[in-house]
Formats: structure tokens, C-alpha cells, sequence
């Protein structure tokens, strides 16, 4: 924990404190900085705020369901807004499962199976240079799986 700091990035307009916070890890010793890049780093904060942004999501879902829920009984004595509560219930439920899917493909398929694969290539180690080599391939897996590449920037966009 010594190492995790908080990083406030530049807002703009209209941002509240989800959007400009990143955590940060500083990796103040040669042996760490020689082992893992700033480039790889890099990689670990894209994916580290993916994965923050996807929480908020979840949460301002589960806080507008509450605020809907809170009003249900009054929106059943209006005419035509049973229907309309029910359908805002059922695009409600859509999102909840694709944030839920998202999040939960990032983290088994990417960041588990990535994880094995680090480790076995990791145990076959032999020098610095292979070790580096298995820290770029594990990071850039990540990079590709979790869909936030730069070949993929078009699909990312549509994520956000």
C-alpha cells in the first residue's frame, strides 16, 4: 500500500470525482522499474480504470433503481406509467446484465486466464531479458482480451 497513490487527472467540464480519479503505482526501486515499463504501466492503468469506470456504471444503475423503486407505488397510480415503469424496469435489468457480463468477462477470461499463462511462462524464466519479454506479452494479452487496444479503439469508444 505504501506504493498506491491516488492521482487526480485533468477534469472537464462536467466530470465529478469518478471520471478524474486513477489510482497510481509508483514503482520507486531500479529492480521494479527495470522489470516492469512505463509502457506496461500504462497498460495496467487503462485496464485498472476500465475497470473503475464499469463499477461506477453499476453503481449509478443500482442508485437509479433505487430512486425508481422508491416511486413505484406513485407511478402506479397514474395512468400509462405502470406500462412505462415496466419497461424502464425491463432496459434497467439489460444494462445491469451487460455491465455485469462485461465485468465479469474481464475479469475470468482476461485478467484469470492471462494470469495462468504469466505464471507458467514465468516459472520457464531464465534471464532479465525473458522475464521482460513474459511482462510485455502478459500486458499486452490483457490489452487485446480486455478489448482496450489500439486496434480495438473503434470498439472501445462504443464501451464507454
Amino acid at each position: 500500500l505504501e506504493r498506491l497513490d491516488i492521482k487526480l487527472m485533468e477534469a472537464s467540464p462536467g466530470d465529478r470525482g469518478w471520471e478524474i480519479f486513477q489510482l497510481d503505482y509508483n514503482l520507486n526501486e531500479p529492480v521494479l522499474q527495470t522489470i516492469i515499463s512505463d509502457e506496461i504501466m500504462v497498460v495496467f492503468q487503462k485496464i485498472n480504470n476500465f475497470l473503475w469506470k464499469l463499477k461506477r456504471v453499476e453503481h449509478q444503475l443500482s442508485a437509479s433503481w433505487g430512486v425508481g423503486v422508491a416511486y413505484v407505488n406513485e407511478f402506479a397510480k397514474i395512468p400509462g406509467m405502470k406500462n412505462r415503469f415496466h419497461r424502464f424496469y425491463l432496459a434497467h435489468q439489460e444494462m445491469s446484465h451487460f455491465v455485469n457480463n462485461v465485468h465479469n468477462y474481464i475479469m475470468v477470461e482476461v485478467l484469470e486466464s492471462a494470469w495462468k499463462i504469466y505464471h507458467d511462462e514465468l516459472m520457464q524464466v531464465k534471464n532479465l531479458d525473458e522475464l521482460i519479454d513474459v511482462q510485455v506479452r502478459y500486458s499486452h494479452s490483457i490489452l487485446h482480451k480486455a478489448l482496450l487496444s489500439e486496434e480495438q479503439k473503434d470498439l472501445n469508444r462504443i464501451l464507454k
